[in-house]
């Protein structure tokens, strides 16, 4: 996560067409830090069925995202 934010502080203008991407891979980050931490502390009661499925679902769709983000900005 801070390598991302040192790429995008340092090279902010060579990243123009790919940044939100960047963006996108901080807030995943930051994201698997706090479920991390959830099943560290052992908050095992705060998780359920939807709420697993939710979690699948964003993590597969900022992949994809970034998948598309990086392809396009190539271009």
């Amino acid at each position: 996560m801070s390598g991302t934010a040192l790429i995008l502080q340092e090279y902010e203008a060579a990243c123009n067409s790919i940044d939100l991407v960047l963006y996108f891979v901080i807030a995943l980050h930051t994201f698997n830090i706090v479920i991390a931490f959830v099943n560290l502390i052992g908050k095992d009661s705060i998780c359920f069925g939807s709420l697993i499925c939710g979690i699948a679902l964003f993590e597969l769709g900022v992949l994809i995202f970034m998948q598309i983000g990086y392809f396009e900005a190539m271009d």
